[in-house]
């Protein structure tokens, strides 16, 4: 009778262990499943976000000086263009989307295109290739947890040499999505490599957002004096905004 009620207790026991194995597995796989729907989601919203990169633009850049910290440096008068543009995309593989910006020039009622930058999303990459100064760029190991849910963005000048690259997080709260990366250095810009030998380089934080009419590529640069000691020679605001159009040549660009 005894023996009967021990071996009674005992499988009551086991079929508790069991019964709170399963339950736990159960609750493992469901949690899981929950953290992947929510990765997919966010995946999604970010890739959702990089092709709105994609179109027909009537572009405008803008870049203005606001601080000075040289002593008797006068800071530049702003810097103002516009273009139309056509951003293609040439690669779409899931975690890599490649554009290439395309700008259709019209001097004297002769419209033709001009090959501009092109840039490389990638989702969580193990390197990012970063500019280190003087005419050099190389490849910077990303550690993982920086990696996680991330994409980095590499920009190519129109010969497809490097120019610059940088890894940030997208961000869609509020309903706006905006990439935000950490601030990285890059060469001298265009408008000023062959006009001005005052500064070296820039640290730039390049925040993207996408618009309800296009998107906007925002700025923040600290302009470097590399010689000696580093140094900060000014800082620059930059506000490059592609608004939506298809009242220009569009063929042009194919």
């Amino acid at each position: 009778m005894l023996m009967r009620s021990f071996f009674s207790k005992t499988l009551i026991f086991l079929l508790l262990i069991f019964i709170t194995s399963c339950s736990s597995n159960i609750n493992y796989l469901d949690d899981k499943t929950f953290r992947e729907s929510n990765s997919l989601s966010k995946f999604e919203k970010d890739r959702n976000a990089i092709l709105n990169l994609a179109g027909n633009f009537k572009v405008k850049f803008r870049f203005e000086e606001t601080i000075s910290f040289k002593k008797n440096y006068k800071l530049k008068k702003p810097y103002m263009t516009s273009a139309n543009e056509v951003v293609k995309i040439i690669r779409d593989d899931g975690d890599q989307i490649s554009f290439q910006h395309i700008l259709v020039a019209n001097v004297k009622d002769k419209h033709f295109a001009i090959k501009h930058w092109r840039q490389v999303w990638k989702f969580q990459p193990s390197r990012v290739l970063v500019f280190i100064g003087g005419n050099a760029w190389k490849q910077r190991e990303v550690e993982r947890k920086d990696s996680f849910g991330s994409w980095s963005q590499t920009v190519y000048q129109v010969d497809d040499s490097p120019r610059y690259g940088a890894i940030g997080r997208w961000s869609h709260k509020s309903g706006i999505s905006e990439w935000l990366p950490s601030p990285e250095w890059r060469p001298l810009p265009r408008r000023d490599m062959t006009k001005r030998n005052d500064y070296h380089a820039i640290d730039a934080v390049n925040r993207h957002v996408i618009t309800p009419w296009g998107w906007v590529h925002e700025e923040d640069n600290s302009k470097l004096i590399l010689k000696g000691k580093n140094q900060i020679l000014a800082r620059e605001i930059g506000v490059n905004s592609y608004e939506r159009n298809n009242d220009f040549k569009i063929n042009i660009a194919e």
